[in-house]
């Protein structure tokens, strides 16, 4: 009996990780992937044009986290880009709303992979 329920502890940790590590992955790759095409885009405005529709699309498909992840994303990038060197009322900005905000702080704090 007690090896059963060890057993059974051990197999819904092993599958509560390796969901978690899965997830993990898929949201990193398409930071990279978003990080990547910011750094390949010629206009800086035809890459906010590009965020900003894929986040409208999203809004109007009823998918909201999916459309808050990728402007947060957005944000963050120009965050870790211009921390030190950037305009000092944005990055007070956007200190601050991560600070009550945690999809912001998570995006802005979190290292990339």
């Amino acid at each position: 009996m007690k090896w059963g329920v060890i057993v059974l502890v051990c197999l819904g940790l092993g599958l509560g990780l390796g969901w978690y590590v899965g997830c993990r992955q898929t949201a990193d790759k398409s930071d990279r992937d978003l990080l990547r095409e910011f750094h390949e885009t010629k206009q800086p405005d035809e890459f906010a044009a590009g965020v900003a529709l894929a986040a409208f699309a999203n809004l109007q498909a009823g998918r909201p986290e999916k459309a808050e992840h990728e402007l947060a994303t957005t944000v963050s990038i120009y965050y870790r880009a211009h921390r030190l060197d950037g305009n000092t009322n944005l990055i007070t900005s956007i200190e601050a709303y991560a600070a009550t905000n945690t999809v912001m702080s998570n995006a802005i704090y979190r290292p990339i992979k």
